[in-house]
């Protein structure tokens, strides 16, 4: 990810139709973010909503929900089972979800050294400022043999209180056994919370949109039975045969031809009661190391439920959702996106605010207003001409 963006967005009002010009300038990221969009797109908006604009620029903090005690009292059990790893430990166990009320717990996945990444997302966008609303942030690890890495981490965890670990050996073949932790601790330690987000630590998350669009899900009947996962899906995808490549997975492992439909591990979400199912399904089936495919994918089918697609809201490339970020406006309607690759600061301090905003202001987009398909001809014009507009000035083909 580049340390800069290039990005720029002017508007101008013409005869009634706004026309949207993207174009390139040297403009360091971190400078862009404290105006969070431009004075040309200010001046297209009400002054009620420029009023709020300000009020937003300056909001330091959050009304939290519920402050009310929910103590977790033994937070080392000694009868877990993970996966086929019976009494699993927690080397770092915290109570972080210690109130009544969650109305997000998000779970990073993450690896041993990357400190940095971690602090990136505790000062960006991993404690979104949601008026009224506790959420909390969560980092899962696994062990390592090093006894400096491990001194390391256990500090961290004694400064920020947000790093859970189980004995396991952190490694990239025993990601399903962190997946279904995730899912355990959750269903064991947050289980008051609405929401459980799910995500890696090289990325970019708008909670602020994901606590919005969850708001649809409360009340129906997937929620409430736990079968409640929402995700970007994938179909069809084969089982790699060459050895050669890094998911190569043999017949013995699992036999077939694809993989049944399961979640980019990047951005899911889901509630504890299925988390906790997925969990106790792991126990069950035959285990296998790739971890989205077999959590979200085989596991989910053997469960006997669908998961609910938000591939409207996925970008797999980062300056593309700092492109369209950049263009949200209440008065506009634009496309947005919740989750991209990202695991640069400046970009994360500017996606956030714009994220914030956008809250707060209600954006006209897909997110808060009107559902990609179900705008006016008149919306679906000016979104289809931003977007070749910001794309075409910034390198990308026009789709």
């Amino acid at each position: 990810m580049r340390s800069e963006a290039k990005y720029i967005v002017g508007a101008c009002t013409l005869t009634g139709l706004i026309t949207i010009l993207v174009y390139s300038s040297e403009v360091n990221i971190a400078d862009a973010s404290n105006r969070i969009i431009p004075e040309s797109i200010k001046s297209s908006v009400s002054d009620t909503k420029s009023q709020l604009w300000d009020i937003v620029s300056n909001f330091g903090g959050s009304t939290p929900g519920s402050s009310k005690p929910y103590i977790h009292q033994n937070l080392h059990p000694s009868n877990l089972t993970l996966v086929n790893l019976t009494n699993i430990k927690f080397p770092i166990n915290r109570d972080i979800c210690n109130v009544s009320e969650i109305g997000i717990v998000t779970i990073v996945h993450t690896a041993i050294d990357h400190q940095n990444l971690r602090s990136i997302i505790r000062d960006t966008w991993g404690n979104p400022k949601i008026p009224g609303v506790n959420t909390r942030l969560v980092f899962l690890t696994g062990t390592t043999e090093h006894d400096d890495q491990q001194a390391r981490l256990l500090d961290e965890s004694n400064t920020y209180h947000d790093i859970v670990q189980a004995d396991f050996h952190d490694s990239y073949h025993n990601l399903s056994y962190k997946n279904v932790f995730g899912k355990m601790w959750t269903s064991q330690f947050c289980e008051q919370a609405e929401f459980i987000v799910k995500t890696d630590d090289d990325m970019f998350l708008d909670l602020y949109g994901i606590y919005h669009l969850s708001r649809n899900y409360l009340t129906t009947d997937i929620y409430k039975n736990g079968e409640f996962v929402f995700c970007p899906v994938w179909y069809g995808m084969p089982i790699l045969r060459d050895k050669n490549n890094k998911w190569y997975v043999s017949e013995e492992e699992l036999e077939g031809k694809d993989y049944p439909p399961y979640c980019t591990g990047w951005i899911y979400v889901t509630n504890p009661k299925t988390a906790g199912r997925l969990a106790e399904q792991a126990t069950k089936s035959k285990f296998l190391w790739v971890d989205d495919a077999w959590v979200t994918g085989i596991l989910v089918k053997a469960l006997g439920f669908k998961h609910t697609n938000m591939m409207e809201w996925f970008v797999m490339q980062g300056e593309r959702m700092v492109l369209f970020k950049s263009a949200q406006n209440p008065d506009i309607y634009h496309r947005d996106y919740i989750a991209a690759p990202n695991g640069n600061r400046e970009i994360a301090e500017y996606l956030e605010r714009h994220a914030r905003w956008c809250y707060i202001n209600q954006c006209d987009s897909n997110i808060y207003k009107t559902k990609l398909g179900q705008q006016t001809k008149k919306e679906k014009y000016n979104d289809e001409l931003l977007e070749r507009f910001i794309l075409h000035n910034n390198g990308y083909n026009s789709p």
